[in-house]
Formats: structure tokens, C-alpha cells, sequence
């Protein structure tokens, strides 16, 4: 499947897969323009993805992007690339749906306000790659409220990043290690671990030419 938006539409859902139903093979959604409320790279209420997940978002202002389903499950990758947009929340994962690896690219033009690694309450059951050279006030590199069962890698290159949790927001365990590595970075408050959640895993930060006022190996 594929979804593509342009122009200045005004939306509330935008999902890449199916309601209720199968793909049987990958969605793929562009966003080059427009205003949305949620949206959705996987599927909505159930029905499984047989490929991955391909999210481009290269413009408009959205609140909250998942990249996976919404309640459905996806059992595969999901790939997203921010450019040149306005988000309030990102989750590299689902909202109630697990995913399997997670890879997310936040480029220089993109404004992100909080950026989650993982799902709000979708587990990963993968490892999560994530790549920022952006603005973005608060990262969290694990989910929200989520399990993730894999290693969670962060690379921050070239952002000013007011807040940066490795782990976890509220709750939810990282099965995995965890792995930051900051360069050419203006960082407020670096922790290595979650914010409310515990992490109950090895946290490694590596730091090169960046500047941080505070540092915490831990959450």
C-alpha cells in the first residue's frame, strides 16, 4: 500500500495499512504537507503486515506519529525519515501494537517536541536504531510505556537537545543494553538510563566534541 499526501490537507487519521486485514507486503506512507492528528504507519484494529513499514514524513505539522499500528500488531521493521516537519510526539513504534526493529532517522529540518525510540504501549520486540541531527526538545530512546526486548542505539550528531533519557519514559523495561554516542552536540541534561522507568540494564555514553551541563550515567 501506499499513501501519499501533499498540499495542506486537514486530517485526523492516516494509516498505512488496513483496518481489519492483511498486507501482503509493505505499506509505505509520504507526507509532504498538511495538518494531521495521528498517524499511523501499520494497520489499525488488527491484520498483519507481511514486509515492513516504510513512514517518509518531508512536511506538515503532525501531532502524533507512530511507526507502527495503532491496536494491530505487525510482527515486522518499520523504517521512518523526518525532514523539514513540525511533530509534537514521534514513537518509532505503535501506539498499542508491538513492532520488530525500529529504525528512525531525524534529519536538520525537522522540529520534534518529544521523540520516543519505541512505542507508547506497543512492546519492540527488536532492537531500535535511531540517528538525530536535529532540534528536538526531549528524547527518550526506549517507548513510553513499553517493553523493549532488544539493544537500543542513539546517535546524536550536530542537535541541540534540551533533555535525553536513553531508556524509557513512565514505565516499561530495556531487555538490551543501551548505547549513546553524541557528537557535535549541545545537550542540556544527558541520562543514560529512563526517566520514571527503570532500566534494569547495562547503559554505555560515549561523548566527542559536545557540549552537556549535566551528565548521568544512570536515569
Amino acid at each position: 500500500t501506499l499513501v501519499e499526501i501533499n498540499g495542506n490537507p486537514k486530517l485526523n487519521n492516516v494509516y498505512g495499512g488496513c483496518n481489519k486485514s492483511d498486507v501482503n507486503g509493505s505499506t509505505q506512507i509520504v507526507i509532504n504537507g498538511g495538518t494531521i492528528t495521528n498517524v499511523y504507519g501499520g494497520n489499525n484494529q488488527e491484520g498483519l503486515i507481511n514486509n515492513e513499514i516504510i513512514v517518509n514524513i518531508n512536511g506538515g505539522s503532525i501531532t502524533n506519529l507512530y511507526g507502527g499500528g495503532n491496536r494491530a500488531n505487525a510482527y515486522c521493521d518499520t523504517n521512518i525519515t523526518i525532514d523539514n516537519a513540525q511533530i509534537v510526539n514521534t514513537y518509532g513504534g505503535g501506539q498499542e501494537a508491538s513492532i520488530n526493529n525500529i529504525n528512525l532517522n531525524v534529519l536538520s529540518n525537522a522540529i520534534i517536541t518529544n521523540l520516543y525510540g519505541g512505542g507508547d504501549q506497543g512492546i519492540t520486540q527488536g532492537n531500535i536504531n535511531i540517528n538525530v541531527e536535529s532540534n528536538i526538545n526531549t528524547i527518550y530512546g526506549g517507548g513510553n510505556r513499553a517493553n523493549v526486548l532488544g539493544y537500543i542505539y542513539l546517535n546524536i550528531e550536530n542537535s541541540n537537545i534540551n533533555t535525553c533519557f536513553g531508556g524509557n519514559n513512565i514505565s516499561g523495561k530495556i531487555f538490551g543494553n543501551i548505547n549513546i554516542n553524541t557528537t557535535t552536540s549541545n545537550i542540556e541534561c544527558l541520562y543514560g538510563g529512563g526517566n520514571q522507568a527503570n532500566a534494569n540494564c547495562t547503559t554505555y555514553v560515549k561523548i566527542i566534541n559536545s557540549s552537556i551541563e549535566k551528565i548521568y550515567g544512570g536515569g
